[in-house]
C-alpha cells in the first residue's frame, strides 16, 4: 500500500464500558484519524461492537468522503465477519 494512504482503528467497547472506559462515539475516531492523515483513502476498523461501524459509515456518507472502508467484526462467540464496502461521494 502506498505510504499515508491508509489507516486503521481498533475500538473495544463491550465489557470495557462497565469499569474501564466511557463511550466514545465512532465518528470521533475517524475525525481524529483524518485530522492527522487527511489524505487517507482506506480505513480498516476492528471492533466487537457493530454500532462502531455504523457510526463511522454514517460519518463517511454524511461528509461525502471518498474512502474505502473495511472492517472486521468479532462477537463474544469468536465469530468473525470481514466486510468491504466502498463508500463514495
Amino acid at each position: 500500500l502506498p505510504q499515508n494512504s491508509y489507516g486503521s482503528i481498533f475500538i473495544r467497547r463491550g465489557d470495557r464500558l462497565f469499569h474501564e472506559s466511557k463511550l466514545i462515539p465512532g465518528d470521533l475516531y475517524i475525525k481524529m484519524l483524518l485530522e492527522k492523515c487527511p489524505f487517507i483513502k482506506t480505513v480498516f476498523l476492528q471492533t466487537e461492537d457493530y454500532t462502531c461501524y455504523e457510526e463511522i459509515q454514517k460519518f463517511i456518507n454524511d461528509n461525502k468522503l471518498n474512502i474505502n472502508f473495511d472492517y472486521i467484526f468479532y462477537s463474544n462467540n469468536f465469530d468473525y465477519v470481514l466486510e468491504n464496502s466502498k463508500l463514495q461521494a
